[in-house]
């Protein structure tokens, strides 16, 4: 166990895989604190119920109002703060971490001793895949440094946390974890990612769909997270422009396949169009 490291949930009408996160979780932290954002599912309340009703080291902090994925993390941060802690392990509430994820990041960091790592990013394996991945011990580098890191099963420094001002809470969902990254490395922080430091993540409902030779990855993003995804990726085009402009040129190329891929593949295609329609208008709007 870390007693520097407190991990942060944030929950939305979770299922079990809540329960397991935390069961792994229990001997690799110090603490854990569950963000709940106004679940309403009967079974998802009885769940987080249960689960701080099973450990002390766990704590819930219950919002009025789903409040977004911002909000909720820079909630669960405050509390982080006020305790005193280190880092802060942030996680969804289906994160599946292996078991030496939190040592390996650590131990790695301590060897290189800098003090400008705001993020401890792990290598992400999909779930389906994670046994012969495993085995295959493909990663040939220790660690790197990137550009940019996903929220769930990331180390984040607290202090450069703050020096950097949490997380933008005017985004909601989608494109948070990228405003994040984008913000600490303009003030000269870095994310290193430690490949022997395992998250298991899952796709979702992600599946391919092939075409003669060529397969394609489909997502499935309902039309509520396409508004917010295409909003918030435009609202952060015209931000980092001038400064990362190559990953806003391929992310504009990103969000023309996808659009392309809805067109052709998925389902509820009309009401996703009319979403992407809306987010692009808002994204005018609001900046």
């Amino acid at each position: 166990m870390n007693r520097d490291v407190c991990a942060l949930i944030v929950s939305y009408n979770p299922d079990k895989d809540l329960i397991e996160s935390c069961k792994t979780l229990l001997n690799k932290v110090d603490k854990i604190i569950i963000v709940d954002n106004a679940s309403s599912e009967e079974f998802s309340i009885k769940i987080i119920k249960e689960i701080e009703k099973y450990e002390e080291k766990i704590e819930v902090i219950y919002n009025r109002q789903n409040y977004g994925i911002a909000k909720a993390l820079n909630i669960g941060f405050e509390r982080i703060i006020e305790l005193g802690y280190i880092w802060a392990l942030t996680l969804d509430d289906d994160s599946i971490i292996d078991n030496n994820m939190v040592y390996n990041m650590l131990s790695i960091y301590n060897l290189i001793n800098r003090d400008d790592i705001g993020i401890i990013a792990p290598r992400y394996i999909e779930k389906r895949y994670y046994n012969s991945i495993i085995l295959c011990k493909d990663s040939k580098v220790e660690y790197e440094y990137v550009d940019f890191a996903i929220t769930s099963g990331n180390l984040v420094n607290v202090n450069i946390y703050v020096k950097i001002k949490g997380y933008d809470e005017s985004l909601f969902i989608d494109y948070v974890d990228y405003d994040f990254c984008f913000k600490l490395l303009i003030k000269g922080y870095k994310i290193l990612k430690i490949n022997s430091a395992i998250m298991i993540h899952s796709l979702g409902e992600s599946k391919f769909v092939s075409i003669g030779k060529f397969k394609f990855a489909i997502t499935n993003h309902d039309a509520f997270r396409r508004y917010y995804m295409t909003r918030n990726r435009i609202i952060l085009w015209n931000r980092y422009n001038n400064i990362f402009y190559k990953w806003v040129k391929k992310d504009r190329l990103r969000f023309f396949n996808e659009t392309i891929k809805i067109i052709l593949f998925e389902k509820d295609k009309i009401s996703k169009l009319i979403s992407i329609y809306k987010g692009i208008r808002d994204s005018n709007n609001k900046y």
